[in-house]
């Protein structure tokens, strides 16, 4: 049996543990994204998670996917942060043209960047990564096409200049 004063300095000293949905975001934003990822499927699979730590969890696991370049499961993440209500609007099509790329599925980026509409603030980088694509995919009318669609819709001299590279002629071999 612990003394009296034991217990009382146990609970003085010990620091309160988290919710899980916190800890998972305060991982996340640490760095430590294996961490916050399997704390997010403990979020996910409490039947008591409110809906915000849902989505907090979803959007946990999306940008962990993210940072490890997993391309085929950000797109299914997107889809998941969709269903737990989380809008990243055109910011989620450009990630989604960002992981189609990552799978070299040139025409499915070109397709989703089509639903960006012109206005968008991700117009420009939307069909910059699609040329940047279509580049890599060695398909240079293609690369051509999206790359002009892209400076039409840059709105500063740093997205003309991210363009320009993308179109910026390589050294070796073709």
């Amino acid at each position: 049996m612990l003394a009296p004063w034991l217990t009382a300095l146990i609970f003085a000293v010990a620091k309160p543990t988290p919710p899980p949905h916190e800890a998972m975001v305060a991982a996340y934003e640490r760095g430590e994204t294996g961490r916050a990822v399997r704390l997010a499927a403990r979020v996910a699979e409490d039947a008591a998670s409110s809906p915000e730590a849902l989505r907090a969890a979803a959007l946990v696991r999306l940008f962990g996917a993210v940072r490890r370049n997993d391309h085929a499961t950000v797109i299914a993440e997107l889809q998941q942060a969709a269903s737990h209500g989380a809008d990243l609007g055109d910011y989620a099509t450009v990630l989604a043209i960002n992981a189609r790329m990552g799978l070299r599925d040139c025409a499915s980026a070109d397709a989703k960047a089509q639903s960006i509409a012109d206005d968008s603030p991700f117009a420009a980088a939307g069909w910059s990564r699609v040329a940047a694509c279509w580049l890599r995919a060695k398909d240079v009318p293609q690369a051509d096409t999206a790359a002009a669609k892209a400076r039409s819709l840059a709105r500063n001299d740093g997205q003309i200049a991210e363009i320009e590279v993308t179109r910026a002629p390589r050294p070796g071999p073709r």
